[in-house]
């Protein structure tokens, strides 16, 4: 290749000539072959890597990346072999014992997919990989500018740290990849196998690559994600759904607008006037969008629907910003409850009445639902409830969303049973129901489309949900919200439709965080030196009636505010313009994923929160990395996750008593450090009394 940089297209090029051949192809000249394609790529990732002005992190006797499974072609599996035939007896033998280890780890994750199955390398020894050399091109591929990243997720696949990787050497290779396999496509099979499972067989039987090559057997491929249970879907019926211009409009709160596009002789239409703004622009708006929701409910309880079309509306159903306007939604989530629930008495009345009383024997079955059972904060907490309720309980899963990842697997693993359920509602409903559970935990009831659905049936004898959307369900199928006692308000009860319980502490069983990555500098992530406060949730959280507190902050900052974007543009557009008419100047550090957002905070000298709705997650990461989170606690449970946290912590004294103290102890650095000298982070996690209460509750009311 050339001195200078080249584009994937010709890295792809170039390999693909380099290795076309007329020779017949037999395991010396597929390796033989491999071995040029490698040359020819690892020469450009080393001039890539030479022009980079961030250093790769990766060298010898760093292996965390060494434990994902490696898929390789037939000719990058005939390199290994040949270089595996050149080890001495005793390595060879050491390289079986790994091989069998390594296949016993694999078995049990033949369902999981492949980024979720995980092994350690049979070829690496004492940290370092015995045929480095022939590697293949998967490996040479990888590649990261910081260790701890790969380090947190080798210890916690799922929840450790997304790795910054340099895009430019992935791209070589997968380039060169696909000039190579180009060029051998007519010679042999080019799909991938798995590496250690495929190097075991060939090494027990060497025949078995030469028949793999031409095309006369096969090797095991990669671990698969078992398909989903997909239930049938009822009958079509007519429905005309609105467009996308209506849903745009009516998110951005302009009514009058998407109304012309919309016909309120139309169920389907009407389900989509309930959506409110993603990002209000002022009181007033927020006021007219709550009447217009109420008024809406009236007109679909009015009209007269096929109630098959009142359950697609109910699938396309998200609640989630009722929740971010700073004022009570009782009154509007149980008229919402009170008008679904008799959408679905009319349309399957026989998923909502009352299950038979309790069978007389076998433990009592708990399950958790969720159209967001994955790497979501609206579910994942309550994998620390699942994991905790021990041998006294059956534990079920259901995973009803169209999603599975990593987080998902660890529900597999935490549950009994677990089940990923596609298609129609009514056959999954009867199936759920038909397992006979005692309690049904519904983690975040409104969060994701097509929860309410399942929410409004009744699936198990009681039915709870909790804290992954903090407001109430509204739904006469649920029977108990559960709480936090340090969460709650003295009045709490009367903002659920539900029977509240109050659960010891926060209530959660959170995991603790198993690494601890560096921050990064402030000219990293283009921030100035000096005092920097950070309102680091997201922005709708912030709500127009409480913008002043801004604007006091800004003039005692005298610099502009700093904030993190998100993933909707035309929210955050809107809420600058707030900003703009006070007069306040602001900075937005880009939207990032989980990790590099923690980076945000470990930067900034105090995190402060919006009174209306806290920082949940955010908080448990920022104290746990020593950054103190000043809160003033809200009228209803959203708005006080903080307030638990840091009581929780030892930390009461960043704490506000009201807005002007808020806004002083933003400001006061003194107070901050007095208060987290005794903060106790470890309290924050691993909390068994509240899961030792939660048990207890369940017990009480399946009547054991």
């Amino acid at each position: 290749m050339n001195d200078r940089d080249l584009t994937p297209l010709e890295v792809a090029q170039q390999v693909y000539e380099a290795t076309l051949s007329e020779e017949p192809v037999s395991p010396p000249v597929a390796a033989g072959l491999f071995r040029r394609a490698s040359l020819l790529m690892d020469a450009q990732a080393e001039r890539t890597r030479a022009k980079s002005e961030r250093p790769v992190a990766c060298k010898a006797g760093c292996s965390f990346c060494c434990s994902d499974l490696v898929l390789t072609t037939l000719p990058e599996l005939a390199a290994v072999v040949e270089s595996v035939n050149d080890f001495t007896a005793d390595k060879s033998q050491r390289l079986r014992e790994r091989l069998g280890a390594y296949e016993a780890k694999v078995a049990p994750q033949r369902d999981h997919p492949l980024v979720v199955a995980r092994a350690e390398c049979p070829l690496l020894e004492d940290g370092l990989c015995t045929v480095y050399e022939s590697r293949p091109f998967a490996c040479r591929s990888r590649n990261s500018f910081d260790a701890g990243y790969c380090a947190a997720g080798a210890v916690d696949p799922g929840e450790g740290a997304v790795t910054p990787r340099m895009t430019e050497q992935l791209g070589i290779y997968q380039a060169g990849r696909a000039g190579f396999e180009k060029a051998l496509a007519s010679k042999t099979t080019m799909d991938r196998f798995e590496l250690g499972l495929a190097l075991r067989l060939i090494l027990e039987e060497p025949q078995r690559l030469d028949s793999a090559i031409a095309g006369k057997t096969s090797l095991p491929t990669a671990p698969r994600a078992q398909p989903p249970m997909k239930f049938g879907y009822p009958p079509n019926v007519a429905a005309v759904p609105p467009g996308t211009e209506a849903l745009k409009l009516l998110s951005e709160g302009c009514f009058d607008e998407a109304d012309r596009l919309l016909d309120d002789r139309n169920v389907l239409h009407l389900f989509a006037k309930l959506k409110m703004p993603s990002m209000p622009e002022s009181q007033d708006q927020i006021e007219e969008s709550r009447a217009r929701f109420l008024a809406t409910l009236d007109k679909i309880e009015d009209l007269n629907f096929d109630p098959r079309i009142g359950v697609l509306g109910l699938l396309t159903r998200q609640s989630y910003d009722v929740a971010y306007q700073g004022l009570s939604v009782k009154s509007l989530l149980a008229r919402q409850g009170e008008v679904f629930s008799k959408i679905i008495g009319r349309a399957a009345p026989h998923l909502a009445e009352p299950l038979p009383e309790r069978r007389k024997s076998g433990k009592p079955r708990v399950g958790y639902l969720s159209h967001n059972m994955r790497a979501s904060n609206g579910c994942r907490w309550s994998l620390g409830w699942l994991r905790n309720h021990g041998p006294a309980f059956e534990t079920y899963a259901f995973n009803v969303g169209p999603h599975e990842d990593v987080v998902s697997f660890q529900f597999k693993g935490a549950a009994d049973h677990y089940y990923r359920i596609t298609g129609g509602f009514a056959e999954a409903a009867k199936f759920i129901r038909e397992l006979d559970l005692d309690v049904m935990i519904f983690t975040d009831i409104g969060l994701a489309a097509g929860d309410y659905l399942y929410a409004t049936l009744r699936l198990a004898r009681t039915q709870c949900t909790a804290w992954g959307h903090p407001v109430t369900s509204g739904l006469d199928a649920i029977d108990y919200y559960l709480s936090s006692e340090l969460m709650e308000p003295e009045n709490a009860d009367e903002e659920y439709t539900e029977t509240l319980v109050r659960l010891p502490g926060s209530g959660l069983v959170m995991k603790r965080p198993a690494y601890d990555v560096p921050p990064p500098s402030r000219a990293e992530l283009g921030l100035d030196e000096g005092f920097l406060p950070l309102m680091c949730q997201a922005l709708l959280k912030w709500t127009p009636g409480r913008d002043e507190i801004l604007q006091q902050a800004y003039e005692r900052l005298e610099a502009p505010l700093t904030f993190v974007g998100s993933i909707d543009e035309a929210g955050d557009a809107k809420f600058v313009e707030r900003m703009k008419r006070l007069g306040v100047e602001m900075r937005m550090l880009p939207r990032t994923h989980p990790q590099q957002y923690n980076r945000y905070i470990q930067t900034a000298d105090v995190c402060y929160d919006p009174p209306d709705w806290s920082g949940g997650n955010t908080t448990l990461e920022a104290l746990w990395a020593g950054a103190p989170v000043v809160t003033w606690p809200g009228a209803f449970m959203r708005g006080r996750h903080s307030l638990a946290f840091d009581t929780l912590a030892g930390v009461k004294g960043l704490i506000a008593k009201d807005e002007s103290d808020f806004v002083n102890l933003i400001f006061d650095q003194d107070r901050q450090r007095e208060a987290m000298k005794n903060c106790d982070k470890e309290a924050l996690f691993e909390d068994k009394v509240a899961s030792n209460a939660l048990n207890a509750f369940l017990l009480s009311v399946v009547g054991v």
